[in-house]
């Protein structure tokens, strides 16, 4: 079989006991597993990664190819139903349950769709048809209470579709485009759904955007890329709008693609289809012919239909509007100059402006270029305090009673997110802290999971081996100086004086005793050597010059007397004998007294081999253990994030905490492989 993948976030998918339901390996998610056909199974992975990119038309188009070769397929409706409806199942941080999100919302009820049904009647087994039952009268709940939201919405005349940022959370210039139009579309008395001004933080998106899309009499589709136009949200938006138009001819509306730095055959296939669009970059003035387009179409309507518009802009034939004055044009002017960026010419437009005509506008304007912000859709975004400005004093200084009210609110939101950026710089603190403190379970795997805990058992055996070892360890050290003590310090010199009063015995000249000379410069040797490490072991005669001055005359004296202690023993026999009886009563004392130690630490050693061999499969436990927790965390601080930036933290923390597992497992299983090979004690 084919590597599967999640249809909500693109990983590996696992089959566990139930081959028809297998489980993602990153969010958990449960998803649907087609027959064990290679050419189905590759083309459902392919399909459910474009699902998990929320490429939700190509996705139903992949699936659809699959339904075509494989008409009972039951996980390919099931794919086709949750592309239609566009669902991303977004996991729940306190309960970890995978909660589905509508992004297409439609008024036919999810489980009657004709392939969730399909979906429920060629499940292959129970557990099959029970996660479709379970998870479409989930989506219907959802679905239910997204529409009693949309319906409270009020209708909307325009509707603005267009990409706001690229990568890196920079803005696009099809976004300050957009906001120009709104504002104009706005001044003139146009509702307009514009989702920077529309859509509030925290909200539901979606029941929002389907009323905008169900009500609107004109979709604006603004693109500047091909890529932009195909990017997935704002597909998302401007096909459904153009299959509102398709299911629902005569209904009223106007889809016109806005496009610039692009040919019209350029832009996607559905928009080239439209009666009108507006190429900004080829007319002499091609936003009065845009809102001539979008007064001609409001003037044809039925009054009843129709928000309460400008009574200029609702006339017939009415054509393109003008400004009114020069002041105006030198305004408007400046006001496009500034949303491009071109803030030297901004500021003489703004300038000219104000020479002809004092407005708080113009006066704003140029604190704008002065402060190098980008339009007053950028000003609502500002960080910093403003009401201490020049400029903005001269404009609150010439505005009328409701003009000032609106500047007091432009301040007051800049200084609240001057502190929504200071809060945000305090719980991005707290966040790297708390996901800190969640990867540093890792290192004595303290959570209360299944890895976790095997891994926190290896680690206490492992301490407690490593002390019984070390322990071992130690005996055999002091063992093995005592012996030498013992045999080349008594027992050698005892035969050696042995030897020589035999040699007496015998007539041998001993004048020079090169018998007995051996035995005694051993003794010598031996005494010194063995009080010198055996004293090292009293905690005030380890270390310094008089402390190794003492070991030293410990040992010679002790020799001395020994020596002396012989030469007057008669016979020497006896001296032997005792040192004979001092080994038999050591090895008695001690070498049997740690066989038990040995036989501990044998089993030490073979204990750790088989924790060892346990440890071995714990690896991608361990790490998605720990992984949810720090998702789990971490979760509460998203708020406070950027969409972009929020991925890249949370990939750069999966990519630290990968490491910080593979290294608390590589430095619990070397300290086993020390334990399992170390022939503690028995050298």
């Amino acid at each position: 079989m084919s590597n599967l993948k999640c249809y909500n976030c693109g990983s590996d998918v696992v089959i566990g006991e139930n081959p028809h339901i297998g489980i993602c390996t990153r969010c958990f998610a449960e998803v649907p597993v087609p027959k064990e056909d290679r050419s189905i199974m590759q083309a459902y992975s392919y399909a459910n990664e474009l699902l998990s990119e929320r490429r939700f038309e190509e996705a139903r188009e992949a699936f659809r190819d699959i339904l075509i070769r494989a008409p009972q397929e039951a996980a390919a409706c099931w794919g086709y139903a949750v592309s239609e409806y566009g669902i991303e199942f977004v996991q729940d941080p306190d309960t970890a349950e995978q909660i589905p999100t509508l992004h297409r919302l439609s008024r036919e009820q999810f489980s009657k769709f004709h392939y969730v049904k399909q979906a429920i009647d060629y499940a292959p087994d129970y557990e099959s048809e029970k996660f479709y039952r379970e998870k479409s009268a989930q989506i219907d709940l959802i679905q239910s209470r997204s529409l009693q939201i949309s319906g409270k919405e009020d209708p909307y005349d325009v509707f603005i579709c267009y990409k706001k940022t690229e990568e890196g959370e920079k803005r696009t210039s099809d976004a300050r485009i957009a906001a120009d139009l709104y504002r104009e579309l706005i001044r003139r008395g146009y509702k307009v759904f514009f989702a920077e001004e529309t859509l509030g933080v925290g909200e539901e998106y979606e029941p929002r955007i389907f009323a905008a899309l169900q009500s609107a009499r004109v979709m604006l589709a603004i693109g500047s890329r091909q890529e932009y136009y195909n990017a997935v949200w704002v597909k998302n938006e401007w096909s459904r709008y153009a299959q509102l138009l398709r299911t629902e001819p005569g209904s009223g509306r106007l889809l016109i693609p806005v496009f610039y730095n692009l040919s019209h055959d350029a832009i996607p296939a559905v928009l080239r289809e439209q009666p009108q669009y507006c190429d900004l970059s080829a007319a002499d003035d091609p936003k009065q012919v845009l809102f001539g387009m979008i007064s001609a179409h409001f003037s044809g309507e039925n009054r009843d239909e129709v928000s309460d518009l400008q009574r200029q802009v609702r006339g017939k034939g009415t054509g393109a509007i003008r400004m009114e004055t020069s002041a105006d044009n030198y305004f408007t002017r400046g006001t496009v100059e500034l949303v491009n960026g071109n803030f030297d010419v901004a500021e003489s437009m703004f300038r000219q402006s104000l020479e002809l005509q004092e407005s708080p506008d113009a006066y704003l304007g140029l604190m704008m270029c002065a402060m190098k912000i980008p339009g007053p859709e950028a000003l609502h975004q500002y960080a910093d305090p403003i009401a201490r400005q020049p400029m903005f004093k001269k404009a609150l200084a010439c505005a009328s009673e409701q003009k000032q009210e609106e500047l007091y609110k432009i301040a007051a939101t800049c200084e609240e997110n001057r502190k929504w950026r200071l809060k945000c710089a305090e719980e991005h603190e707290k966040c790297c802290a708390d996901a800190v403190n969640a990867m540093k379970t890792v290192e004595k795997f303290s959570l209360q999971t299944p890895a976790h805990q095997k891994c926190a058992a290896a680690l206490n055996f492992t301490e407690r081996a490593e002390v019984t070892v070390s322990k071992l360890k130690k005996q055999s050290s002091f063992t093995k100086i005592f012996r030498i003590f013992l045999l080349l310090g008594n027992v050698f010199p005892a035969v050696s004086m042995v030897a020589s009063e035999l040699g007496e015995m015998a007539g041998i000249d001993t004048t020079i005793d090169w018998i007995a000379m051996p035995g005694t410069l051993s003794m010598v040797i031996c005494y010194l050597v063995c009080c010198f490490i055996m004293l090292k072991e009293i905690p005030f005669l380890e270390e310094g010059f008089f402390a190794l001055l003492i070991r030293v005359a410990v040992g010679y004296v002790s020799s001395m007397l020994i020596i002396q202690a012989m030469q007057s023993m008669k016979p020497k026999l006896t001296f032997l004998l005792i040192a004979v009886v001092a080994y038999a009563l050591f090895y008695i004392f001690v070498d049997l007294r740690r066989k038990p130690a040995k036989v501990r630490a044998a089993k030490c050693r073979k204990q750790a081999a088989e924790v060892l061999a346990s440890l071995a499969s714990l690896d991608a436990a361990l790490q998605s253990e720990t992984l949810l927790q720090l998702r789990r965390v971490t979760e509460p601080y998203r708020q406070y994030y950027s969409a972009a930036y929020w991925q890249d933290l949370q990939n750069r923390f999966a990519a630290d905490l990968k490491a910080m597992c593979e290294g608390s497992l590589a430095k619990l299983r070397d300290r086993l492989t020390v334990i399992a090979d170390r022939k503690a004690g028995e050298k």
